[in-house]
């Protein structure tokens, strides 16, 4: 009778080709599970919006990297503050607000320029109806202010960060709003409407909106612009503290990689991603405190 393999030797058989084969590659090793990275996207707009701006983004940095990518958007500004903090995600695309508030949990990689005219910076304005009540800043007291969103930089921050200036304060002295999907142009049809007296939108938006007609002459005519704030930083794309250099130094070169104006980029209206200038952002923390 033929003798039977034991059980031991039959262990060693197994151990010794799960070994080989891990060796050669054919199973997937530890290390390779590591080529999944997460990008976390602060959330301004609908998720469909924000999938639909930076989807496109993800595909062509998977190509050039050959790893992977997941898009990850954030019910809220909460969990994507948390998510930043826990260090849930690898990669994070934020204003500089946000950017200064998680300052010891990231590493600033590049710049967002929108446009030739500023570069990489912008500036939020405060608008109103010609016709109406609000000619100045310090008219917006009582009033009702429609804005894009409370974590806007250059929607809702830097407008009051102006008037806070001026001692007049958003929980006191005027009644704030986000509008309705927070996007930048339905802050104007809110003025327009009637739904709110002033409102607090991107200066880019509102060059953009004139210039593509977005909205009638006549309408146009209806807006005033009655102040406009300091400039202010772009987005930036950064990664988290301790990610290892070799692919935040990757995912920099690829970013700054990318043409001007290039299919992967209008979606989330940017012209390119910039190096961001020695010591540019710390002088703007110093600031900023």
């Amino acid at each position: 009778m033929e003798k039977r393999p034991t059980l031991r030797y039959r262990i060693h058989i197994a151990l010794f080709l799960t070994i080989l084969c891990l060796t050669l590659g054919v199973f997937p090793s530890p290390a390779r599970c590591q080529d999944l990275y997460r990008i976390a996207i602060l959330p301004e707009y609908l998720p469909i919006v924000i999938y639909e701006q930076f989807n496109p983004l993800l595909d062509g940095l998977k190509r050039e990297l050959n790893v992977d990518f997941e898009l990850i958007i954030p019910k809220n500004f909460d969990e994507y503050m948390q998510m930043i903090r826990s260090e849930a995600v690898d990669f994070s695309y934020q204003n500089p607000y946000v950017v200064l508030e998680l300052w010891p949990h990231l590493q600033p990689l590049v710049i967002t320029e929108k446009g030739k005219k500023w570069g990489i910076e912008g500036r939020g304005v405060i608008v109103a109806r010609a016709n109406g009540s609000i000619n100045k800043p310090d008219d917006i007291v009582r009033k009702r202010v429609s804005i894009v969103s409370f974590h806007s930089a250059n929607g809702y921050i830097a407008q009051r960060n102006l008037l806070r200036g001026m001692m007049i304060h958003e929980k006191t002295d005027y009644q704030v709003s986000e509008t309705s999907n927070k996007i930048h142009q339905n802050v104007l049809i809110d003025v327009l409407k009637g739904n709110a007296e002033a409102g607090f939108l991107s200066e880019e938006t509102l060059l953009n909106i004139r210039k593509n007609r977005a909205l009638s002459s006549d309408e146009l005519k209806s807006i005033q612009v009655i102040s406009r704030t300091s400039f202010t930083p772009n987005w930036i794309f950064c990664a988290r503290k301790n990610l290892n250099s070799r692919i935040t130094k990757k995912m920099k070169n690829a970013l700054l990689d990318i043409p001007t104006n290039s299919d992967l980029l209008t979606p989330a209206s940017i012209r390119r991603f910039v190096e961001i200038p020695s010591n540019y952002l710390e002088e703007y923390r110093s600031k900023n405190p």
